[in-house]
């Protein structure tokens, strides 16, 4: 038959991008879970967390199972928790301070 054909530049790429903004995500939830804590707004600080829990525990679910339906449950989880975030910083009043 011939030699195997490796994976070319673009399909390397197509394989790490998933958890390359994976790993994006989960490091803007806990930057953000950073900011809610130190304006002491514990209750959007533990969200983001969660979310954080939530992602990891689904990628491993995956990886363990081979089911990479967790895989999407993780991506809609930080999404949506991504949309809400945006939705609560865009109505939030930035005259206020929560540090106090």
């Amino acid at each position: 038959m011939g030699a195997g054909v490796g994976a070319g530049g673009g399909g390397l790429a197509h394989t790490a991008a998933p958890t390359v903004y994976g790993f994006a995500l989960d490091l803007a939830c806990l930057v953000f879970a950073r900011r809610f804590l130190s304006r002491g707004q514990r209750g959007w600080a533990s969200y983001c967390l969660v979310a954080v829990a939530a992602d990891l525990a689904t990628s491993a679910t995956a990886a363990v199972t081979h089911d990479f339906r967790w895989l999407l449950l993780g991506g809609a989880i930080t999404w949506t928790w991504a949309w809400i975030i945006t939705a609560q910083l865009i109505t939030e009043d930035p005259a206020s301070d929560h540090s106090s």
